[in-house]
């Protein structure tokens, strides 16, 4: 009762105790400081009430018997709940306060990013990393270089990031892909960029790869691990707008052609009607994923207009294509039924003639051949050779062969060749 500091921890016997007010008719008003906290308290006669290494008066930096922001808890030996208590945590040199601080990570480096890289077609995202607390001059036990790892994993959708059992400074759990290392130089943030396992799509949702950093001693076998975290990247790049896009058709029907989209990642196009020619995009007359398209039920209006757009597996759609139109007036039965060879004009010829190749709607991708033969049947010159878009396409030849050589005058067999149907023109070549 004559020590107003009975266990020598630098908190008042009172503040341990919980007073927020004085008791008694014998306390001395000049040295009596209110609790702030009265609902808790510490024990008066032992100088390390919770037993984690620390005086509780060291836990209450301002000795006002609360636990304030920044303060570690005197009741409570493991403040961050991190598994180390906190006097290991301050003899130690890491945050007792932080969970993601503690002895056995304290000199790991940390995954601060995962993000993708934009403006591209996907498969790459950015790893940032903070480095290790060793990374630094004059270190104790140096960080050489940094490796970026990638787990291996079946793509999959998820809504948020992954929680791992982690082995410490040992191997991660799971199986890792090496991606690549980078020289340790002391820099505050470290980036690297990575493949990652798959685009995320509107189809199919987010696709999370998994990474981790390990910072490398000159022992091979004392390094340093980082926690794994994830992150995805996306396709940004809107496929090109299609081409050549041609409308035919009347009142009844319209059909379209257009160029086929070389995007290795197309996925369907999307067909769009106004009344006029600069019409803005509104909602999609159909879809399809070949370069033609019929509109059966055209609006009753003195005239039609179209564009298309290509979208990709990422959901990126291209702007459209130009216009194209027709009026009530327009031209029927402008496309052939069939595969047609058309007969050469003129003939008999000198210098060029002129045959039309006729490929019908719907032949999708099928190949059309057309060769030139002499009279005794050998192969002069190959005029096509491949899938067309649908209509009539005007082949030329100049009387010459493969090589370009003048060919001598006579008579040539010209074969289209276009799945079943086999056609047959004769052309006669004059001096």
């Amino acid at each position: 009762p004559n020590n107003i500091e009975t266990d020598g921890d630098l908190l008042l016997d009172g503040l341990e105790a919980g007073l927020a007010e004085p008791e008694g008719d014998d306390t001395d008003l000049g040295v009596f400081i209110a609790d702030a906290d009265p609902l808790t308290s510490t024990d008066p006669a032992d100088t390390d009430t919770d037993d984690d290494g620390l005086g509780d008066g060291v836990e209450d930096a301002n000795l006002d018997g609360a636990v304030d922001p920044g303060e570690t808890d005197p009741n409570d030996p493991d403040t961050d709940g991190d598994g180390y208590s906190d006097g290991v945590e301050v003899a130690a040199g890491s945050d007792p306060l932080d969970p993601n601080h503690h002895p056995g990570n304290m000199n790991d480096p940390y995954v601060s990013s995962v993000v993708d890289i934009g403006n591209d077609q996907g498969r790459r995202v950015r790893v940032g990393w903070g480095p290790s607390p060793l990374d630094v001059p004059d270190s104790p036990e140096p960080i050489l270089e940094y490796s970026l790892y990638r787990r291996i994993d079946f793509a999959r959708e998820e809504s948020g990031g992954e929680s791992l059992d982690i082995a410490r400074h040992s191997r991660l759990s799971g199986e890792w892909d090496f991606v690549r290392s980078i020289p340790a130089t002391g820099e505050e943030t470290y980036n690297a960029l990575s493949p990652t396992l798959c685009d995320s799509t509107e189809a199919n949702g987010i696709c999370w790869s998994v990474f981790f950093v390990r910072a490398h001693t000159a022992v091979p076998v004392v390094y340093y691990d980082s926690e794994p975290d994830s992150g995805y990247s996306v396709d940004n790049l809107a496929p090109e707008a299609p081409m050549n896009l041609v409308a035919e058709g009347n009142e009844t029907q319209v059909v379209l052609v257009w160029d086929a989209s070389e995007e290795d990642d197309f996925d369907y196009y999307a067909v769009y009607r106004g009344d006029t020619e600069g019409f803005e995009l509104g909602e999609p007359i159909g879809y399809t994923t070949a370069e033609t398209f019929e509109d059966n039920e055209p609006p009753p209006t003195s005239e039609w207009w179209y564009r298309v757009t290509a979208t990709d597996f990422s959901g990126n759609e291209s702007p459209p294509s130009d216009s194209a139109g027709v009026t009530g007036t327009g031209i029927e039965g402008d496309f052939p039924t069939t595969f047609s060879l058309g007969p050469p004009v003129p003939n008999p010829f000198r210098g060029t003639t002129t045959i039309d190749l006729g490929i019908p709607l719907g032949a999708g991708s099928a190949r059309a051949t057309v060769r030139i033969y002499d009279a005794a049947g050998r192969l002069v010159r190959t005029l096509t050779d491949g899938p067309r878009r649908a209509g009539f396409h005007p082949l030329n030849w100049d009387g010459t062969d493969s090589g370009g050589r003048k060919v001598a005058s006579g008579v040539y067999y010209l074969r289209l060749e276009a799945g079943d149907i086999v056609e047959k023109r004769k052309a006669v070549l004059l001096k």
